[in-house]
């Protein structure tokens, strides 16, 4: 876990790699694997006001005012959600919630 500098995180004890996960910021990469989100909260304010810019500046063309060719949403393309991406992350996500069982139960 690069926030704290973990080389190995298996060599921790389940507890305290449970406790440092807990800390992580927002919008750590774990973070947002954990909520399913691609981006983070700043990125994706970014990109909806790029997206208003853009519609306001679309809007006085010919194009705009006959509502033809409208600009592709950034948003729309960070969050529409990519299956394969999607399967890049089951794998820890599903191992950190089998760690999670494994420490309620003991």
């Amino acid at each position: 876990m690069q926030t704290y500098g973990v080389k190995d995180p298996d060599a921790l004890p389940p507890s305290l790699l449970m406790t440092l996960v807990a800390g992580l910021p927002e919008d750590s990469r774990t973070m947002r694997a954990l909520s399913g989100r691609r981006v983070s909260s700043g990125d994706l304010l970014l990109a909806a006001a790029v997206d208003r810019l853009s519609l306001l500046v679309w809007f006085q063309t010919k194009d705009g005012t006959k509502g033809r060719n409208r600009p592709q949403s950034i948003v729309e393309s960070l969050t529409r959600e990519d299956k394969e991406e999607r399967k890049a992350y089951s794998v820890p996500v599903d191992e950190l919630e089998a760690t999670i069982r494994r420490i309620r139960e003991s």
